[in-house]
């Protein structure tokens, strides 16, 4: 579960960051950004978390969140 936990707020805190720049590339405020577009940013974020399980998983067998989680306890 906290392996879990890691892999999510990886994930979320590369979403948001994405997100940023993307808003100052556009020359928007990143509030504005999230209003005007929301389903496309809340399915970018499902795209990178699907695809963030699948390659980790496929390509090494576990993901970063396993190998903190291993090393934390």
């Amino acid at each position: 579960l906290k392996a879990r936990v890691y892999d999510l707020l990886f994930i979320t805190l590369f979403w948001i960051l994405a997100v940023w720049v993307s808003s100052r590339l556009l020359g928007l405020s990143l509030f504005d950004l999230v209003q005007t577009s929301s389903l496309e940013i809340g399915i970018f974020y499902l795209i990178l978390l699907v695809g963030y399980f699948a390659l980790f998983l496929s390509f090494l067998g576990e993901t970063l969140g396993d190998r903190l989680g291993s090393s934390a306890r």
